[in-house]
């Protein structure tokens, strides 16, 4: 099985928020009891470096995932770690340490830069 696509569009200085709900044949897959491992790294390797750690901002209840990166994080990143278009991310959900075949979600990561500034 291969991960299902989906790119990661951060905008520095804001907050990300996305709700996934997990359905296997239109039935609610419940997540209880698994963990969920994700990065984003400068291209898509896992000896690349790391730019961002996003299990911390990531949770698990019933059959739906959470995903909330506050606006502090996404301030603090750097443009140039996502210059060169090959930074990448992956989503595992991994159940009794066995991460299983493949990530569930993979793609590109981007960070836009916001040109207003709050501070």
């Amino acid at each position: 099985m291969s991960a299902g696509p989906y790119d990661l569009n951060l905008v520095q200085g804001g907050v990300y928020r996305r709700t996934f709900r997990f359905l296997d044949n239109d039935v609610a897959r419940p997540l209880d009891g698994l963990t969920v491992r994700s990065q984003v790294r400068k291209k898509e390797s896992p000896d690349a470096g790391l730019i961002l750690d996003l299990a911390p901002y990531m949770s698990l209840a019933g059959d739906t995932l959470t995903f909330e990166v506050p606006g502090t994080v996404t301030a603090a990143l750097r443009i140039n770690d996502f210059k060169s278009g090959e930074a990448a991310w992956d989503l595992w959900l991994v159940e009794n340490g066995d991460p299983g075949e493949s990530p569930l979600l993979a793609g590109t990561a981007t960070l836009d830069p916001s040109p207003t500034r709050f501070s």
